[in-house]
Formats: structure tokens, C-alpha cells, sequence
């Protein structure tokens, strides 16, 4: 089970294709069974963000269980470089909202939410929550 992570603007958000050839940060259009994410966010446009395991599952390897995972530094480094990219993005195209969870529980309730900036996407010890809304705050540094 992977963990999936949406992002949502006002403003229609550009796309960067999964490539497995080159494995990194994609931003895709969502599929059907994915569309019951959009109730979580109060922004018009919502896509797909994965990382460099296509999933979500990479922005969190080394950060949210470091002990789980063989080499965590390795892992920690490949998170923040997703990462990196995701908040990269958030910051261009004025991102408002993500909402992480499972996957298939999308039209479960959410039972977190949290405002942070783009900045702490990358902290080393941020990690997406399950059934959680991050507002988006792009005045705190």
C-alpha cells in the first residue's frame, strides 16, 4: 500500500509526466478512482504529486520509520531531493493545498490538517500524514 499525495490551486496546475526511465518528481492528471480526493481541498484544480518511486511513498522513505529502511541516509537524501522539487513547484504554481492518505482511502475523512510552508516540506523530519489536509502558507519562510 503506497501512500498518495494531492495538490490543489485556484489556478489550473501544469503537468510533468512520470518517466520510469528517469524515476523523479511527476505531476499528473488524476484518474477515476482518484477524483474522490477533490472533497478535501476547497480549490478548483487538483493533481496527482509523486516522487521519485512514482508514489508518494519517496517523500517519506528515511524520514517518517529512518530505522525501517535499509541505508535511511540514502533513503533521506533521494525524500529530500522529491522533496526539494515538490515544495519547488508549490512555490511556481502557488499551491494551496495537499492532502496525503493511503491509497483508496481517498473518500475516507480526513483527520488532520496542519498549516505549513513550502520550507518545511523539506525539513528532515517532515513527513505526509495519513488523512491529512497541509494548508499552504507561502508568506512564512
Amino acid at each position: 500500500m503506497c501512500i498518495v499525495v494531492y495538490i490543489g490551486s485556484r489556478s489550473p496546475l501544469p503537468l510533468i509526466p512520470w518517466n520510469p526511465e528517469t524515476p523523479a518528481f511527476n505531476v499528473t492528471a488524476l484518474t477515476e478512482h482518484e477524483m474522490s480526493a477533490c472533497r478535501h481541498f476547497t480549490v478548483p484544480h487538483v493533481r496527482y504529486a509523486g516522487s521519485h518511486t512514482d508514489c508518494g511513498c519517496g517523500f517519506n522513505e528515511g524520514r517518517e520509520y529512518p530505522d525501517a529502511v535499509d541505508e535511511p541516509a540514502t533513503k533521506r537524501t533521494e525524500a529530500l531531493r522529491s522533496s526539494s522539487l515538490l515544495a519547488n513547484y508549490i512555490r511556481a504554481n502557488q499551491v494551496e493545498q495537499i492532502y496525503s492518505c493511503w491509497s483508496g482511502d481517498e473518500s475516507e475523512n480526513r483527520e488532520f490538517e496542519r498549516r505549513v510552508s513550502p520550507d518545511a516540506l523539506i525539513a528532515e523530519d517532515f513527513f505526509f500524514r495519513e488523512r491529512e489536509l497541509l494548508v499552504i502558507d507561502h508568506g512564512t519562510a
